[in-house]
């Protein structure tokens, strides 16, 4: 997805815990030319510092992986 988004946005910053998954973005992020625009991250959401800025979430096959008893906590830290 990150070719799709790449003209929309000045910087991609994405985040995953595989990191084979992770080498495939950075891979396809330079294929594609966009690798200075994209900064990789290999952690959980739930790991996700809660002062980072953005001004667009995709959650992609994420929330079904999350704990029922966390999911509220998620959303309230994605909402801020």
């Amino acid at each position: 997805m990150l070719p799709e988004f790449a003209p929309l946005f000045d910087k991609i910053t994405a985040i995953d815990p595989d990191h084979s998954r992770l080498l495939a973005a950075h891979r396809l992020a330079t294929e594609k030319g966009i690798a200075d625009k994209t900064t990789l991250y290999n952690y959980k959401l739930e790991e996700l510092d809660p002062n980072i800025q953005v001004d667009f979430v995709l959650s992609s096959h994420i929330l079904q992986h999350i704990p029922t008893v966390v999911l509220p906590e998620m959303i309230q830290k994605l909402a801020k």
